[in-house]
């Protein structure tokens, strides 16, 4: 199923036609062709009562069906299809995954099913990922490919089957099959869900497998939902009329013992008394009308041009009584909204939006907390929240508005109308963010771990993409809470991000993550199981990162620096710690400001250290500043190398004696100002005799300064060696050479060595013949005012967003290279600041957040300018088009 997964995720229509054909072959092999009515193990299959009573008595069929008990763990479906065709569940893995491929490989086919024609049956279909896909982007096709991909995730429980797989099933087992939903439910779209469905090509047996929607468990106190799938085995009458009498005769047996023994089973029967019959059996004083006299009604209403009410209809026509013996054979009415073949029509009333825009007026403030990252609601009064007293400023200038807001119902400033607002905002942000990344082609993953507030682990996603005018953008997509922090749980994770996304994984460039094995790991981090998926997808250890464990390096290799960088960190610990030490040292050191130049002849302060935090100060603050520029958003990993060797450049010049006596008189000029001791050479220490190798005399410096000066030169070459070697990664030598094919062309050198390398490896994104006619295009129509030899890529980029949009067209292969240089992320700081709104956000006060509300602000507090951005009548629109509330908000004009 894992290999499946894959292959779904990559786009590898070959691969999954493999898998699922050897599958096919095998359970053919297996079940030799076997019918349902040669299943005759009886003994071993389980009267299911409560589903016997569901199925549905307006369908007609030649026998008599039993339910069968079916196990319900997210499988049931194909447990229900294994035990018709072989009588055991053995086979309901093999079935799962033969449905996801069908789906994926024939989703055109599916599209155009003529019972998924309108939208809405279509949505109907899906499971929620799957329709969130639909709906962002509506392309079917897409959505059905989400759907195949949810179907193969197993673990760690398989994914609920929908009325899609129902339909596709036919195709998989090469047979009809009946599916039966129960009457009498109310639902308007019961026509779809009961009916026969078969496959697209004939097929031998034309005796349909049955299978019922139910509930697993006991019948729920309100509306019908079904949770189950269940096989209908055909049967004699006897023998179902045999099994409902033992499962009734045992069931009495039960209820005797309860009542004996006063135990556990008799409360919980207490629980639920009634039958089938008094769920569906229509409420008290309210008298059930025939069709034929509502639909006559409907009609003479219709042609007088009013639109009639249902509620009307039942206490204006002549009603008829219903004894207490109705069960599921009263007929259907009007009010059920449906017909055994189709529903009727829907009609509301038209409103226009100016007539209820009182009701979103409170929208803007809703959007304005969620922009700042404000508290929305209060702990026990909400006239104290925030949401209350910024629409109490706006009573002073709309009397309406103040009169709406003082009413006791229908004011839609719930927390629940709150959230579904906001989910709506966040929404619309992540689904124009999702259309951009998918029209800019390539995109790289960046993602970090941390912990919240609640003390439970978080997962930030963002995505880095580039536009058309080669601006680099790094977005978050989601915060995601995850179990555990291991690698196939967030990979995992990632994956269904990018699935609510419908973005490929497949035009994935670039991974950046820290250097943690979960996330780095060669044999099976996240970046390898993304790259199993999507090889270009090139792995960058975080820039970020790599300068802090250089400078750490440093430290711990030097005796000097580590010396004064931990008796630093004791003394701030030590002050900060304690406020009344705080405080007296900032009394001190203002004292201590005005008295800079009086020499001090109380010597308290070691020269070691002194020294070592001098040059601590000279070398980290390179290293400081190197750090805040990784840090830009638009930077990408090829210009944060260029900025890193320069940064060593500029280290490797301070290592000669002209820079080191500077250093040392600066040191030497500081330390008679301050209470510094004076500079003197060590005690001379041999080395151990067993520890020589050879019979030269020892040598000792002859001044403190040559001393410190070997220190000096130590401290220089270690964070040198360091930078170097950590900014050294495998998978940059790709990187680099498709950068060093654009500044190779420019400059007049030789890159076939280069151009090959980056051909082969990104064979599916460029053309080979087309780049190198459009690479001496570019080297042609070049210009810029530095000296070719000294071209860097900044200039590139610079003269490319120059060109008009008909030039890139010219070269749409160059800028694909530049695009593939860009699209590497140089550190992953976004993810950092994502921490730091996290913080923001949940804090100890809102620590109860859940984890929909916590993604939704985040995302509308990060995108500030997309928040602004919003149509505020979009949003009611589409708060007012749920299908429940169209009869009281209308249509929008």
């Amino acid at each position: 199923m894992d290999n499946l997964k894959n292959a779904i995720a990559s786009n590898n229509r070959q691969l999954i036609w493999q898998i699922s054909t050897n599958v096919a072959s095998s359970l053919r092999l297996t079940l030799q062709l076997r019918d349902i009515s040669t299943v005759e193990e009886a003994g071993s299959f389980s009267f299911d009562e409560l589903s016997q009573i569901l199925i549905p008595d307006d369908v007609v069929v030649d026998t008599s069906l039993i339910a069968i008990k079916t196990t319900g763990n997210g499988n049931c479906l194909y447990n229900a299809t294994s035990l018709g065709l072989a009588g055991n569940e053995t086979y309901a893995e093999n079935l799962r995954l033969l449905c996801a491929a069908e789906i994926f490989l024939n989703a055109q086919a599916y599209t155009s099913h003529e019972a998924l024609i309108t939208d809405d049956n279509f949505g109907m279909c899906l499971s929620a990922n799957a329709e969130r896909a639909f709906t962002t982007n509506q392309d079917r096709v897409k959505a059905l490919e989400c759907e195949a991909l949810n179907t193969c995730t197993i673990s760690p429980r398989p994914t609920w089957s929908n009325l899609i797989h129902l339909i596709a099933l036919p195709n998989v087992i090469h047979r009809p099959v009946y599916s039966m939903y129960p009457s009498n439910t109310g639902f308007p779209y019961r026509h779809v869900f009961n009916r026969l469905y078969t496959p697209f090509e004939e097929c031998n047996s034309a005796k349909p497998l049955y299978i019922l929607w139910s509930v697993d468990g006991a019948l729920p106190h309100e509306n019908f939902t079904p949770n189950h799938f269940v096989f209908l085995k055909e049967g004699s009458q006897n023998s179902q009329t045999e099994n409902h009498t033992a499962c009734t005769t045992d069931h009495e047996e039960t209820l005797t013992a309860s009542h004996k023994h006063g135990d556990n089973t008799r409360r919980k029967d207490k629980t639920r008394r009634s039958t089938i019959d008094d769920f569906f059996r229509p409420k008290k004083n309210k008298p059930v009308i025939e069709d034929e006299q509502i639909q006559a009604a409907v009609d003479l209403s219709s042609n007088a041009g009013i639109i009639p009410d249902t509620q009307q209809c039942d206490s204006t026509i002549i009603s008829t009584k219903v004894s207490s013996t109705d069960n599921l054979k009263t007929p259907l009415s009007l009010s059920s909204f449906e017909t055994p073949h189709q529903p009727k029509e829907f009609k509301f009333r038209k409103r226009a939006f100016g007539k209820d825009k009182i009701r979103f007026s409170s929208v803007p403030a809703t959007m304005f907390l969620a922009r700042q990252g404000l508290p929305i609601r209060g702990a026990d009064n909400d006239k104290d929240s925030n949401f209350y007293q910024l629409n109490n400023l706006r009573c002073q200038e709309d009397p309406k508005f103040k009169e709406w807001l003082q009413r006791k119902t229908d004011r839609y400033t719930s927390p629940e109308i709150q959230n579904e607002i906001i989910s709506i905002m966040s929404d619309q942000v992540v689904r124009s963010l999702a259309t951009e990344i998918r029209q800019s082609n390539f995109f790289a993953i960046l993602a970090d771990e941390t912990t919240d507030i609640s003390n439970r682990q978080q997962l930030v996603v963002c995505l880095r993409w580039i536009d058309d005018h080669l601006q680099a953008h790094e977005d978050l997509i989601d915060l995601y809470k995850v179990d555990n922090t291991q690698a196939a749980t967030i990979a995992e994770s990632i994956k269904d991000v990018l699935v609510g996304l419908n973005v490929n994984i497949g035009n994935c460039r670039g991974q950046t993550y820290d250097g943690a094995s979960a996330m780095a790991g060669r044999k099976s981090g996240v970046q390898q199981r993304i790259k199993e998926i999507e090889p270009k997808a090139l792995y960058n250890h975080c820039h970020g990162h790599l300068l802090n464990l250089a400078c750490a390096d440093n430290i711990k290799k030097n005796e000097s620096l580590s010396s004064a960088m931990d008796t630093a960190y004791e003394i701030t610990k030590l002050v900060k710690k304690s406020p009344n030490r705080d405080t007296h040292l900032e009394k001190n050191c203002k004292d201590a400001a005005t008295d800079l130049d009086r020499p001090n002849s109380k010597k308290s302060i070691n020269l070691k250290f002194f020294f070592g935090s001098s040059l601590a100060e000279v070398l980290l603050r390179n290293a400081d500043n190197l750090s805040k520029t990784l840090q830009c958003k638009d930077l990408s990993a090829a210009e944060s190398k260029s900025i890193a060797q320069k940064t060593v450049q500029t280290l490797k010049s301070l290592r000669d004696d002209e820079c080191f006596n500077l250093f040392w008189e600066n040191v030497i000029m500081k330390s008679r100002r301050k209470s510094v001791e004076e500079p003197v050479l060590p005690r001379k220490r041999r080395m151990p005799s067993r520890l020589e190798t050879g019979t030269a005399t020892a040598e000792f410096h002859s001044t403190p300064k040559d001393f410190y000066r070997q220190k000096y030169y130590q401290a220089v070459d270690h964070i040198v060696q360091a930078i170097t070697d950590r900014f050294e990664q495998e998978d940059f030598t790709i990187y680099l050479n498709t950068e060093q094919v654009l500044l190779k062309c420019i400059k007049g050198v030789d890159f076939s060595d280069e151009f090959k390398i980056v051909c082969q490896f990104y064979k599916e994104d460029l053309h080979e013949a087309n780049l190198q006619c459009q690479l001496r295009l570019f080297a042609t129509i070049f210009e810029s005012a530095t000296p070719r030899e000294d071209i860097v890529l900044a200039n590139i980029i610079t003269f490319i967003r120059g060109l008009t949009q008909r030039e890139r067209v010219l070269l749409s292969e160059v800028v694909t290279v530049l695009k593939l240089v860009l699209v590497l992320p140089a550190t992953n700081a976004t993810s950092e600041r994502s921490f730091s709104t996290l913080r923001h956000i949940k804090t100890y006060l809102r620590s109860t957040m859940k984890q929909d509300r916590l993604n939704d602000l985040m995302v509308l507090h990060v995108h500030k300018t997309r928040t602004d951005n919003l149509d505020l009548k979009s949003i009611a629109e589409e708060f007012a088009f749920k299908e429940y509330r169209k009869n009281i908000f209308g249509k929008f004009q």
